[in-house]
């Protein structure tokens, strides 16, 4: 009888109840007032804008024609083809980089503004070609070498920029705002690649000058990106 007292009265252990945890808030449940949405969104499509502008002149048939007057070869104008294909197996890496990073604004600053300010080195390349101080072989290769790097930045950093979109733009606006952003921009590539084109024909020192003058125009567009 006392000694099933003893037992009754014996305090019981317990185990101390476990600390909370913390949770961490998904980005969907931040929320922006409508207005800092409207002028993001209004700041993105003129940001497409400028972007295109530079992308037909560092890309495409402006990219091609450079190098065809500086006599590159068939090997050569296929490696420039096959750089963006051969460079998109890069993403996954950037994906993993852009999560592990805790401003997607400041990783793509790091990663795009060299791959622009990159083609500043062929300006400088092109007026030392002119002038007899680099021959037109040395400047095909670091011209592609300057794409190469340029795609490479673009594979690591694309990612980030998409998933910073889907955070910014609402999940009921992104069909309507995604293909008016893809309008303006496929208009100003409609526009921007005859102009310039014809540009480069009417240039009366030649058609390499010429590409040198369109890409500083090409880094006088992506200026107002760093603005917005």
């Amino acid at each position: 009888m006392t000694s099933n007292l003893v037992m009754t009265l014996a305090p019981v252990e317990t185990s101390p109840p476990p600390a909370p945890q913390m949770q961490e808030m998904p980005a969907s449940s931040f929320k922006l007032s409508k207005e800092a949405i409207r002028s993001s969104l209004k700041a993105s499509t003129i940001d497409g804008v400028f972007s295109t502008i530079f992308g037909s002149i560092t890309t495409g048939v402006l990219l091609s024609n450079f190098l065809l007057e500086l006599g590159a070869t068939s090997v050569e104008i296929g490696m420039l083809s096959s750089f963006p294909m051969l460079v998109n197996l890069l993403q996954p890496l950037g994906a993993y980089l852009g999560d592990r990073t805790t401003s997607r604004l400041r990783y793509l600053l790091w990663i795009f503004s060299p791959s622009r300010l990159l083609w500043l080195i062929l300006v400088w390349g092109i007026w030392a070609n002119t002038n007899g101080y680099l021959s037109s072989h040395q400047l095909i290769y670091s011209t592609l070498a300057i794409v190469l790097v340029t795609h490479v930045m673009g594979a690591l950093g694309s990612p980030a920029w998409v998933s910073w979109m889907a955070v910014l733009v609402p999940r009921r606006l992104r069909g309507r705002y995604f293909g008016f952003r893809n309008s303006a921009a496929s208009l100003t590539n409609l526009l921007s690649i005859p102009l310039l084109g014809l540009v480069v024909s009417a240039w009366r020192h030649g058609p390499i000058p010429a590409y040198a003058g369109i890409l500083l125009l090409a880094e006088t567009a992506e200026a107002p990106r760093l603005y917005l």
